[in-house]
């Protein structure tokens, strides 16, 4: 009876361990960069966007002061607070992705964009630029 208690207990850890690995699977670019946006409508602080950005950047963006890095990021929610983000095409050359994206704007008129990413471990933004 204990061995086949023991079998049961083995066969529910790897099932959660093989649903893990398939949840860990990694994100296209589309997904990355939705995923991004909707954590970067809800930010508090630059901090919640680091796990998608790129390592030299989020390095500059730690050097900064506190006062500075709130200021830099009261500057870019107060710029980019747009909403509804879709992206319309992706073109992936090699380990870098261009995607050109639209979004509303808070007095709902449409701004188009480009974003740019780079895969290292994983898809992450570089740029976003958006005409404005």
């Amino acid at each position: 009876m204990r061995r086949l208690g023991l079998i049961v207990l083995m066969c529910m850890a790897a099932t959660m361990v093989a649903s893990t690995v398939v949840a860990q699977k990694p994100l296209t670019p589309t997904q990355l960069y939705l995923e991004y946006r909707a954590v970067y409508e809800k930010a508090k602080s630059i901090e919640a966007i680091f796990p998608f950005i790129e390592e030299e950047e989020k390095a500059k963006l730690k050097a900064l002061p506190k006062a500075q890095a709130t200021q830099m990021w009261d500057m870019m929610k107060a710029m980019d607070n747009f909403t509804n983000v879709k992206v319309l095409t992706k073109t992936i050359k090699g380990e870098t992705c261009v995607l050109e994206v639209e979004a509303t704007k808070p007095d709902k008129s449409v701004v188009k964009g480009t974003v740019e990413l780079a895969k290292k471990t994983s898809w992450l933004v570089v740029q976003e630029n958006w005409s404005m």
